[in-house]
């Protein structure tokens, strides 16, 4: 029988563990980046409604 490539039970070298490391960190990063930038839009898309209004009567009343 052929051997996987990948051991599970195999030792990890400390620049594998590094790199696993950055790799999970990064990962990290991105989501929380990604979740901050969704909540930015979120809360831009309902406040626009408010300021779409504020800012015709505001236009309307300078006429």
């Amino acid at each position: 029988m052929n051997k996987p490539k990948t051991e599970i039970r195999g030792q990890m070298s400390e620049q594998g563990a590094d790199k696993a490391g950055l790799a999970i960190s990064d990962g990290i990063k991105f989501f929380f980046k990604s979740l901050g930038m969704g909540i930015f839009i979120a809360l831009i898309l309902w406040l626009l409604p408010s300021a779409l209004k504020g800012l015709s009567e505001f236009i309307l009343a300078l006429r």
